[in-house]
């Protein structure tokens, strides 16, 4: 007979833990006079974080309205241009002006903004992030991309954040949906899809310098020059680097976390015609971390006894986009993509080379009352993983990807409403089928020139990875946890060896969700969207043999199994964004979510935070002095030992002249040290998050 566990990824619980949550974490929030302070000139609330502003200029809060907000346009929806207000789906925007004036200084603090978003720093080089209700150090059901190039890890299937880098100031926004994407972008773009779009060169002629040094980041620098050749071509290159700290642990002595990196590109925009456009860009970086490394790195709740070692970790890479673009008549536009990525790892846990091939071709054109946007795709994936922890099967591996997609927007098809159907067809090397079939179908009505609402039913799916189908993992139970598929509570721990079958297959997520866009008045506007999220097929284990004890040392319970599809619950929640302008010079937004998991099963626990808040306020103080203030409150994630956390930013910018800046910030300002994510087990030494300030000067010829 075959029993079975259930396990979702590494990440398991204690039944019989209890988890307390503030609504909103308001007892936090009004803990200090600070906070109340704050909250009292909450009259002057107000943001218009979507208005795409490439300069940033205390003038324009004055002219900021809704029309400029709602009529935004975006692409991570569809592939094409699509104003906001008519996009069917959770999306939000971070623009550049309020990647200026944040108190972030890397692309997983930007982050933080988003409603349905759950990051947590793990140390001074490692991110957690997810989307409703996932996350973890290897979440893996977020596509991230900078411009359109895909930045997962084959490997494991999420992202290497500590690399993931660029000139903030280089950013044009920060496309981000929540919910499914794989109708349009294919698979792993279950719970979300985030596309970081830079700048084109024509808005970046001349030279910036930003210098600056502060507790935790004790140096960075970024220069960047932009000019013109010939009649037609523009370009940029950048170079940057940063130096950072190392944090503490609970005890606080040392996490020997120290950061280091450096980075350089280019980027050249050329008009060939009238319509036709191409562009070519690049980077390449160096990098240095370290940090206690945990063997097995994956195996959560860890033992008490864990062995561990410093982790000494070199990270390097280079990438190339070569983009092709034909602008015809009625909205006709045909695009090319080349991409080429290459990374290289080295560190106590594998010893990772890959190199990485893309290419896409897409065309939209509209005809009566419908647009329509078809594409195909292919990818390859080769490694060379001469080392590693996790015993591969195979030393190297060599993965293909051919897809097509298409999309159509039928305008009209009763009053005021549009019906947009997609289907993303995929085979890759690692999927047990010949192919898989992402659908989605979505309404977006306009009730008045004010609100809209949408709804859309989609499919989404995850590939299985190279780790998940090539390497034998050693999973950890804590002695008492009841083991469903055995039906019975054990009183020693128990270690799950997890041989490669190699048929692991693909997970599957149906989701549906709602929304609704209002401007409410002139200067408030809403946006509120909800989901049920069913997931299908994933992570489990069946068992090969019988359960043996080992009298050790150290004395613990052995099992050998298998990964399979088993896993099965659904998640459901809500995200809720208010911007509300009051004045001249001040305004805000807050935003909150929701997230809960149904059908939970007793030992699995998915990272989830249920509830979180954030309160930005933005506005000038005198002419040449403005202030950003950024409030949040985190709940207690299911699963991970810590509880809630509420923290403050704040950045003031002096405007000294029209090409000189200074900007003065304080983070984590409440807590002088705090955890944002743990391990599972309470003997762990955790990482926690200090307070720090920095100043930085911005000067530009």
């Amino acid at each position: 007979m075959r029993a079975q566990l259930h396990c979702y990824g590494p990440y398991l619980s204690d039944a019989n833990k209890t988890m307390k949550y503030s609504i909103f974490g308001i007892g936090r929030l009004l803990k200090t006079g600070t906070m109340l302070a704050l909250l009292a000139s909450s009259s002057s609330l107000v943001i218009a974080n979507e208005l795409d502003l490439d300069d940033f200029d205390l003038d324009d809060l004055k002219s900021i309205s809704l029309e400029d907000l709602v009529n935004i346009e975006v692409s991570i929806a569809s592939k094409t241009s699509t104003k906001l207000s008519d996009t069917a789906a959770a999306v939000y925007v971070i623009t550049a002006d309020e990647i200026k004036r944040s108190a972030a200084t890397s692309i997983p603090e930007l982050l933080r903004l988003v409603p349905g978003l759950h990051v947590a720093k793990i140390n001074s080089n490692s991110w957690s992030i997810g989307a409703r209700g996932f996350g973890g150090q290897f979440a893996n059901s977020l596509l991230v991309l900078m411009d359109g190039r895909s930045l997962y890890s084959p490997f494991f299937g999420g992202v290497l954040w500590d690399v993931q880098d660029t000139a903030l100031a280089d950013i044009e926004r920060i496309e981000i949906i929540r919910g499914p994407g794989g109708a349009v972008w294919g698979t792993n773009a279950v719970n979300g899809v985030i596309n970081i779009i830079t700048k084109k060169t024509s808005k970046t002629i001349g030279n910036t310098y930003t210098a600056g040094t502060g507790t935790y980041e004790k140096s960075f620098t970024t220069a960047r020059h932009g000019g013109t050749f010939g009649e037609h071509s523009r370009y940029r290159m950048y170079a940057k680097q940063h130096r950072r700290d190392h944090l503490t642990y609970q005890d606080n002595s040392s996490a020997g976390d120290k950061w280091e990196h450096r980075q350089a590109g280019f980027r050249i925009d050329s008009e060939l015609s009238a319509d036709q456009q191409i562009s070519f860009q690049g980077d390449t970086y160096k990098a240095n971390a370290a940090g206690v490394a945990y063997i097995p790195p994956i195996s959560l709740p860890l033992p008490d006894t864990i062995p561990t070692s410093i982790n000494r970790s070199k990270v390097s890479g280079d990438n190339l986009i070569l983009r092709w673009q034909h602008q015809g008549e009625d909205q006709a536009v045909q695009s090319l993509r080349l991409s080429y990525d290459h990374t290289y790892i080295e560190s106590i846990l594998l010893t990772e080379d890959r190199t990485t091939l893309d290419a896409e071709y897409q065309q939209s054109f509209s005809w009566s009352d419908q647009h329509t946007t078809l594409g195909v795709g292919y990818r390859k994936t080769r490694d060379s993983i001469p080392t590693s922890l996790l015993m591969l099967s195979s030393p190297r591996s060599a993965d293909e990807t051919w897809n097509a997609f298409i999309q159509n927007r039928s305008s009209n098809i009763a009053e005021n409403l549009d019906l947009i159907m997609g289907l993303k067809l995929e085979n890759n090397d690692r999927m047990q089928s010949d192919y898989e079939l992402q659908p989605s179908i979505r309404l977006n009505y306009l009730f008045n020139d004010s609100t809209t609402g949408w709804a859309a039913l989609s499919k989404a799916i995850r590939s299985p990875t190279r780790s998940e189908q090539d390497a034998t993992l050693a999973i950890f139970f804590p002695a008492n946890t009841t083991i469903i598929g055995l039906g019975q509570t054990l009183a020693d721990p128990l270690v799950v060896t997890l041989s490669p079958t190699g048929m692991y297959d693909v997970e599957e997520m149906v989701s549906l969700e709602a929304g609704i866009r209002s401007s409410v008045s002139e200067n408030i506007r809403l946006d509120i969207a909800a989901y049920i999220n069913q997931y299908n097929g994933l992570p489990g284990f069946v068992i090969n043999g019988p359960l043996t004890f080992n009298p050790g040392p150290p004395q613990q319970y052995e099992l050998n199994a298998s990964l399979i599809n088993s896993t099965d619950f659904k998640i459901h929640g809500f995200e809720a964004s208010v911007w509300w302008r009051a004045s001249r010079r001040w305004q805000g937004r807050i935003n909150y979510s929701y997230a809960s998991i149904s059908d939970n099963i007793a030992f699995v626990s998915v990272p989830t935070v249920e509830q979180q808040l954030n309160i930005n306020l933005y506005g000038s103080v005198t002419e040449q002095v403005s202030i950003n203030i950024d409030m949040r409150y985190v709940g207690a994630p299911a699963g991970l030992i810590m509880g809630e956390y509420t923290e403050m930013d704040i950045k003031a910018i002096w405007h000294l002249s029209p090409t000189l800046d200074i900007s003065f910030a304080g983070r984590n300002l409440l807590n002088d040290k705090h955890l944002e994510y743990s391990a599972s087990s309470a003997t762990v030494r955790n990482t926690r998050i200090e307070r720090d300030f920095y100043l930085s000067i911005d000067w530009s010829l």
